[in-house]
C-alpha cells in the first residue's frame, strides 16, 4: 500500500519576510499546520509499504518548519535526493520563476532570490520491507504549449521512484533514532525555535482580545446614550456601532479558537521536546 498525501499550507503574504521572519503574521498559523502534518505522517504510514507528501508547504527547506517535519517523520526531499544540492540559477524554483508569467512583478522576495525560491515538494519514505529511491525528480508544467501564459504562478515537480520488496525480517527502529549529537542538537534547536514562534503569537492574541473587548463593550453605551436629531443619522449611528460590536465579538470568537488551537500545538512540542531531552541524557 502506498500512501498518498497532496497539501496546501497557509501563505505568507508578507513582502518584508526576508527582512524580518516575524512580519508573516501567519508564520505560527503554519508551523501549526506543519506540526499537525508531521502527526498525520507519522501515524498514517506506519502501515504503509511507501509514503509521498506532495504539495505546497509555502517553506523554504532551510526552515525550522521544514527541519520539524523531516526529522519527525524521516520523509526524504526527493529532488535534493536526485540531484543533490540546488542550483536555482539552473533549474529547482517552484515560485517567484524569472521565465513564469504571472510573477512579473518586481517584489522584495524577487530582489533577495532572482531566479525564484522552492517551496513546492515532493517528499517520501518506505518502511523496512520496501526499497525506494528516487531516480529523477525535475521542475515540469511551466510554459502553456503555443503561449506566453504559465499553468499557474507556481511549476510543478515531478519525480520518478524505483520501488521493490526487501528480502529481510521486519525489525523495529525508532523513527526518530538519529545518527549523531550535532543532528540531535540542530533537531532540538529546530523544536525549541518552532516553540518560541507560536507562543510569541499567542501572547500576542491577548493584546488584541482585550482591545476589541473593549471596543464592544464602549460600543453599547454609545449606541444608547448617543442621540442625533435626524432619524436617518440615528438609523446610521446604531447600524455602524452595531456592526462594529458584531466585529468585535466575532473576531474575540475566532481568536479564542486560534488559541486554543496554538495552545494545543505547544503542548505537543512540550512534549517531543523533553522526550527529546531524555533520550539525550540517556
Amino acid at each position: 500500500m502506498i500512501n498518498l498525501i497532496c497539501i496546501k499550507l497557509h501563505a505568507n503574504y508578507s513582502e518584508e519576510c526576508e527582512r524580518d521572519e516575524f512580519s508573516d503574521v501567519y508564520l505560527a498559523h503554519r508551523l501549526c499546520q506543519l506540526y499537525e502534518l508531521m502527526q498525520f505522517v507519522k501515524h498514517t504510514s506506519r502501515t504503509a509499504c511507501a509514503t509521498l507528501l506532495l504539495g505546497d508547504l509555502n517553506t523554504y527547506d532551510y526552515e525550522v518548519g521544514f527541519k520539524m517535519l523531516t526529522s519527525h517523520t524521516n520523509l526524504i526531499d526527493a529532488y535534493i535526493e536526485a540531484n543533490g544540492k540546488v542550483n536555482l540559477e539552473l533549474e529547482g524554483a517552484t515560485c517567484y520563476s524569472k521565465t513564469n508569467y504571472y510573477n512579473r512583478k518586481p517584489t522584495t522576495i524577487k530582489s533577495v532570490y532572482p531566479h525564484g525560491i522552492r517551496i513546492d515538494f515532493v517528499l517520501y519514505k518506505s518502511n523496512e520491507l520496501t526499497e525506494m529511491k528516487c531516480v529523477e525528480s525535475r521542475v515540469c508544467f511551466s510554459k502553456i504549449p503555443n503561449s506566453p501564459l504559465n499553468f499557474s504562478d507556481h511549476e510543478g515537480v515531478a519525480a520518478e521512484f524505483q520501488i521493490k520488496k526487501k528480502n529481510v525480517e521486519i525489525q523495529l527502529k525508532d523513527e526518530n533514532n538519529l545518527e549523531n549529537e550535532e543532528e540531535k542538537e540542530d533537531v532540538l534547536d529546530s523544536y525549541e525555535k518552532v516553540k518560541y514562534i507560536v507562543t510569541k503569537c499567542k501572547r500576542s492574541f491577548r493584546k488584541y482580545q482585550v482591545i476589541f473587548t473593549l471596543v464592544a463593550l464602549a460600543c453599547l453605551p454609545l449606541m444608547l446614550l448617543v442621540s442625533l436629531n435626524d432619524t436617518y443619522l440615528n438609523t446610521f449611528k446604531d447600524f455602524a456601532f452595531s456592526l462594529v460590536f458584531c466585529f468585535a465579538i466575532c473576531y474575540n470568537l475566532v481568536r479564542s479558537y486560534e488559541k486554543k488551537h496554538l495552545e494545543n500545538t505547544l503542548h505537543g512540542l512540550d512534549v517531543i521536546i523533553n522526550n527529546h531531552k531524555l533520550k539525550k541524557n540517556v
